[in-house]
């Protein structure tokens, strides 16, 4: 599975969804993008979340699946076109796990 997304900067580093991921070679981290660490709203994170959803379509080729987290921010529209692809699609928001 291809984990995808970034942790919200009120998080600190013990709490978060990116602790679910077993590999970061399976993770697409939106906090190690250009961007990452701009304040969510400004125009660099939304260049930010953009590339999360451009590097996780180009990523996900190799996978079956792809979890991405807080896709309300971040899938703009990756999730449509791993659809397209055969990838089964999930996300986790502050929801929870979303279908």
């Amino acid at each position: 599975m291809l984990y995808s997304g970034f942790r919200w900067d009120h998080h600190d580093e013990v709490s978060g969804y990116h602790h679910v991921v077993a590999s970061s070679a399976d993770y697409v981290d939106g906090g190690a993008l250009w961007g990452g660490h701009s304040p969510i709203g400004s125009r660099s994170r939304r260049v930010n979340f953009l590339l999360i959803d451009v590097l996780t379509i180009m990523r996900s080729l190799r996978y079956r699946s792809v979890l991405l987290f807080y896709p309300e921010q971040t899938g703009y529209f990756s999730a449509p076109i791993l659809r397209m692809l055969g990838k089964q699609v999930r996300g986790a928001s502050g929801r929870g796990l979303l279908a």
